[in-house]
């Protein structure tokens, strides 16, 4: 089953809707569709779900947000524009959870006997307990190690889609962030948030600078004016301008971050002697690769 377009809609109003996830019929990696089946809080029959998604687990209780569908195949279903993602606090969630494979060492067997075991409090022992995980029979050292450090690393990676999506970024951008950089990725946007824009396909500076901003990034630093000025460039050249008058760069750039265009000329200044564009004429520049083209 592949991506789909939701069909009629029963009801435009947007609404809420919380439950654990009992089943992922289909996910794609590139683009994060998601459609799956939740059992609501107070529904006893599963509820078909479909949207974009970071990457998620059975058993984790979901809280979305929507309106429901109906799609003239599969019929009625909830379509979520946007979601949020709570550990499972249940003894059944936990089990769901655990079962999906998603850390190391935990398969079905194992997460059925550790559950069994801890019930509800199963998730605290694996983060702040663990070496308690070799009361259970056929977990020695080595694995009780290894389930701790795979449960670290998918936690930061939570930590990490709770921290993006709080600063307004969205799912798809999450996974494809994510995907990229792992558990650096909020160290590298707190510290060099344009950064993406080189790295990440498909970011462009509005999208890096919205995040930077966000984050608290100063409007009038170096590093956004430095990104400005060589998106600018980069624009001009897409347009077929490969040269550009200095001056007319500087006055576009500093249009578009709505800084002082003195400033943004003494970035300019800095970007030349750092080497990322250069002079091609007397008060023109250009993009290196472009120079070296010609």
């Amino acid at each position: 089953m592949g991506d789909q377009e939701t069909g009629n809609t029963n009801n435009q109003q947007s609404e809420s809707l919380e439950g654990v996830l009992e089943r992922i019929t289909f996910y794609n990696e590139e683009n994060g569709f998601l459609i799956g089946k939740l059992k609501g809080q107070t529904k006893a029959a599963e509820i078909a779900v479909v949207g974009k998604a970071p990457k998620v687990q059975c058993g984790e209780t979901l809280v979305l947000t929507g309106s429901w569908t109906t799609h003239p195949k599969h019929g009625r279903q909830f379509s979520f524009t946007s979601l949020k993602s709570k550990l499972p606090a249940s003894a059944y969630g936990i089990r769901k959870y655990l079962a999906s494979g998603l850390i190391h060492g935990i398969g079905k067997t194992y997460a059925n006997k550790i559950v069994d075991h801890f019930g509800a409090d199963t998730l605290r022992v694996i983060s702040e307990e663990s070496g308690r995980l070799k009361e259970i029979e056929g977990i020695g050292k080595l694995r009780a190690k290894s389930i701790k450090e795979a449960w670290e690393e998918q936690k930061a990676v939570r930590e990490v889609m709770m921290f993006l999506q709080t600063y307004g970024v969205t799912d798809a951008l999450c996974l494809r962030l994510v995907r990229k950089y792992g558990n650096s990725a909020k160290t590298i946007l707190e510290t060099e948030p344009y950064r993406i824009i080189r790295e990440v396909k498909g970011i462009g500076f509005k999208t890096a600078d919205k995040i930077a901003l966000n984050l608290g990034l100063a409007s009038n630093g170096p590093a956004r004016i430095d990104a400005g000025v060589l998106h600018t460039l980069q624009e001009s050249e897409d347009e077929g301008h490969t040269h550009v008058e200095r001056r007319e760069l500087a006055l576009n750039a500093a249009n578009l971050l709505e800084a002082d265009a003195t400033d943004v000329e003494n970035r300019i200044d800095a970007l030349m002697k750092e080497g990322e564009m250069v002079t091609s004429k007397a008060d023109w520049v250009q993009n290196p690769i472009s120079a070296r083209a010609e």
